[in-house]
């Protein structure tokens, strides 16, 4: 289902987010979701942003074991 690509964005709702967020974003993603990426996160108070490098979008494919460092990394840093 594709209807939520027909929302439209709300940054103010992205910037209520009470949880700590963790952008994953490849070194070599396409340049407009890399720069989509960092401004939504941009606006999440507490985001940390973790640069894998040598990653595109599909880092959960091709780098599984550097995605769950960072996000245990992540959980334990923020409890």
């Amino acid at each position: 289902d594709m209807a939520i690509w027909a929302r439209p964005f709300a940054p103010d709702a992205v910037a209520a987010l009470p949880t700590p967020t963790l952008f994953l974003i490849g070194e070599v993603t396409v340049p407009w979701l890399r720069a989509a990426s960092e401004t939504i996160a941009g606006l999440v108070p507490g985001s940390r942003i973790a640069l894998l490098p040598g990653q595109d979008h599909m880092a959960t494919l091709s780098a599984p074991e550097l995605v769950a460092r960072e996000v245990l990394d992540f959980v334990r840093a923020t409890g």
